[in-house]
């Protein structure tokens, strides 16, 4: 019971990320605007004990937290099933834990490292939330959970796919792209074999507008002035277990990428056989993924892990600054 709260709450921040407004899609007539992830520029100090005030500042000084905590508190509140008005307190306990834990003016002296940080994802909330749960952008725009656990969901191959020249073993596209969760094709790829994500390639593109990427910057164009374009094999991150990536990863900040579909493998002599995981040039703009989901199911426990010192103070840090927040308001 009590783990069924803590993943439904933390699933739950996804479900409850503000979005923002980015690119402008003059294609796309009915729907010109798109949305992404919410993202934060953070100078954060390199030690452990003072890196989660750094991050927690620049969370609470970002316009999108005011929203984010009345979204979550409603969020919990439908959860609980509660029948009073106490989301609008607990939006307002938010913001006081927040800014307790944002300790400004500290004089610290350290090296600070300055990046890109998507605050308002926790953990994967497909399968353990409905899709729609709470009825916000983050759902609609497809940063929340992807499918209802027990029914099926369709998404395209690409939000918006326009042909710039096709043959029986290429094409070229250009494609409405913002993140790799918002595009079935990487999708499908990632999750059925290497090779659909190595014969995606990505020829015309901004780079200082990918964000959040497995390459840095200087390593994209070297990587393309060395064969011509970069793969989301190339950018996509490391990953263990999880089946689907981040909201915010591999994020195409201007929403457009050109890219060739390698349909059939010419490096066998002069016979060439289908590639693997890609569609044929007459499918690929109107192909669909199905997606399929199952409640998680408990196994057994197992042994608890092991963490470190740095990561046991930050806790112990968190934890101290939400109790006296929590004494401050009573």
């Amino acid at each position: 019971m009590v783990d069924g709260i803590a993943l439904a709450s933390a699933a739950a921040v996804a479900h409850c990320d503000p979005v923002r407004c980015g690119a402008y899609d003059s294609r796309n007539k009915s729907s010109p605007y798109l949305y992404f992830p919410t993202l934060v520029i953070i100078r954060a100090p390199k030690s452990s004990e003072e890196k989660i005030q750094g991050i927690a500042a620049a969370v609470e000084s970002h316009g999108s937290f005011d929203r984010f905590c009345y979204q979550f508190a409603v969020a919990l509140h439908l959860l609980f099933s509660l029948r009073s008005d106490g989301h609008v307190y607990a939006a307002n306990y938010l913001r006081s834990a927040i800014s307790s834990l944002a300790v400004k003016g500290s004089g610290t002296t350290t090296v600070t490292t300055v990046g890109v940080f998507a605050p308002y994802f926790f953990i994967e909330p497909t399968t353990i939330l409905p899709k729609d749960v709470f009825g916000f952008a983050a759902e609609t725009e497809g940063f929340a959970a992807l499918v209802t656990p027990g029914e099926g969901a369709k998404m395209p191959f690409f939000e918006r796919a326009e042909p710039v020249a096709k043959c029986r073993h290429v094409s070229e596209w250009i494609l409405t792209y913002r993140s790799a969760r918002t595009c079935g094709m990487v999708l499908f790829a990632m999750n059925s074999g290497e090779d659909g994500l190595d014969e995606m390639q990505i020829r015309d593109f901004d780079h200082d507008m990918f964000v959040l990427t497995r390459l840095s910057h200087e390593e994209m164009l070297r990587r393309k002035r060395n064969r011509g374009f970069v793969t989301p094999a190339d950018l996509l991150w490391v990953r263990g277990l999880s089946k689907l990536p981040h909201p915010a990863e591999m994020i195409q900040g201007c929403g457009r990428l050109r890219m060739t579909l390698v349909h059939r493998d010419l490096k066998h002599g002069r016979e060439s056989r289908p590639t693997p995981y890609i569609p044929d040039p007459d499918d690929a703009q109107l192909a669909e993924l199905t997606l399929n989901a199952s409640k998680p199911a408990f196994c057994c426990c197992g042994k608890s892990d092991q963490k470190s010192r740095g990561v046991s103070r930050i806790i112990t840090c968190g934890a101290t600054k939400l109790e006296q927040s929590l004494l401050g308001r009573r």
